[in-house]
């Protein structure tokens, strides 16, 4: 864990609302883990990788913070603190399926990275057509995709555990990972638990510090930039109120 500074190589506008910056270096780290993203004069905020090499992330424009992220051009620089946390666990499953709600299914791609040679199998649930994240990148890895949205505007009308009751019809999985709203996951994992195949879950909270040390992100008595933020099976299942 150190400071790094790296200069922004590529950006790539996702939507309106939605950037991806690639950076002129990689960095060891595990999917699921993250890293803090500092902004001078503004604050430091925590974000997931989307790829480790290259460093690649994406932001959200959705207050101050990720506002000033956006209006960064390529060839300036930015200092991270990272990585941090602890990551999805990677073993010897053989049939995976990812479910990633919103843009919580950006960190599940390094994931699907990492994993390469399984068999896998993505949900990516969504709001709207406009808001479906990473498609064409799981699809180039080799994964089986599938697109939920509330609206019905790409894919199937419905939510990320719809599509998973659908999989769960015709597929069996070794292990269900999941990253999204909080109410989403404990859904997922809920089918996941009731079926007897493992999951985990990379747990939503208020990062300050991103080391352990405020507690302002502390779910029970686990302090999620620090223990997690990827919890498994009966501690995911402790942590969601499952």
């Amino acid at each position: 864990m150190n400071r790094q500074t790296f200069r922004v190589k590529k950006v790539i506008e996702e939507s309106q609302e939605v950037k991806t910056f690639v950076l002129d270096g990689s960095i060891e780290a595990d999917a699921g883990q993250f890293f803090m993203l500092w902004v001078p004069g503004v604050n430091e905020k925590p974000f997931c990788f989307a790829d480790n090499d290259p460093f690649t992330f994406t932001v959200c424009n959705v207050g101050p913070f990720s506002s000033k992220v956006h209006e960064l051009k390529e060839g300036e620089l930015v200092t991270v603190l990272g990585p941090l946390g602890k990551g999805y666990g990677i073993g010897n499953e053989e049939r995976i399926l990812l479910v990633g709600g919103g843009y919580g299914t950006v960190s599940l791609y390094l994931l699907a990275k990492q994993a390469k040679g399984k068999k896998i199998d993505v949900i990516i649930g969504a709001k709207s057509k406009e808001d479906v994240s990473y498609k064409k990148r799981f699809e180039e890895l080799g994964c089986r995709v599938f697109v939920t949205t509330d609206d019905g505007s790409e894919g199937v009308k419905g939510y990320a555990v719809d599509g998973m009751k659908e999989l769960l019809r015709e597929n069996k999985y070794d292990k269900v990972y999941t990253c999204g709203p909080m109410i989403m996951m404990k859904t997922i994992c809920g089918l996941a638990k009731e079926k007897g195949i493992q999951f985990e879950a990379s747990l939503e909270a208020n990062m300050k510090c991103g080391i352990g040390i405020c507690g302002s992100c502390a779910i029970k008595d686990k302090i999620v930039c620090k223990d997690g933020p990827v919890f498994a099976n009966e501690e995911a299942a402790y942590l969601l109120d499952i």
